[in-house]
């Protein structure tokens, strides 16, 4: 047990939550959607989202993670808790800018027990292809 919670200290937390945080942007900028009243479409969603991937790949890619899969799934769980907590934020402090259907309690078990692993498992995914990517260099 205690040599997990030392391997759990080596990982590079800072990186992790950054990497989660930069995710936040496709969500940020559907929420300036609403608020300019402008529909963000489905491709520019995906756009983003490729481009969020491509940018967790490539920064575990050049900064030689040794462990991209973990770094990657657990900057998911990262992104997951950031943007439920921005989503209960915006439902506390501006309830006209969130989704009807989104209340607090819900975000805070199924919404974020549902984001945390749907997000762990594709950060693991990316993880995967960085590896990939790197063994190959």
């Amino acid at each position: 047990m205690l040599m997990r919670i030392k391997q759990a200290d080596q990982l590079p937390w800072a990186l992790i939550v950054s990497l989660g945080a930069v995710a936040l942007i496709r969500p940020i900028i559907k929420v300036l959607g609403d608020v300019f009243d402008y529909n963000v479409s489905a491709l520019v969603t995906m756009i983003i989202t490729a481009a969020i991937a491509a940018t967790w790949i490539t920064t575990v890619i050049k900064l030689k993670i040794k462990k991209p899969i973990i770094v990657l799934a657990a900057s998911g769980v990262a992104y997951a808790i950031l943007s439920i907590t921005m989503a209960v934020v915006i439902q506390l402090f501006a309830p006209d800018l969130g989704d009807d259907e989104a209340k607090i309690p819900v975000l805070l078990t199924a919404g974020l027990i549902g984001s945390a692993v749907f997000n762990f498992i594709y950060g693991a995914f990316l993880g995967f292809v960085a590896s990939l990517i790197q063994k190959t260099k």
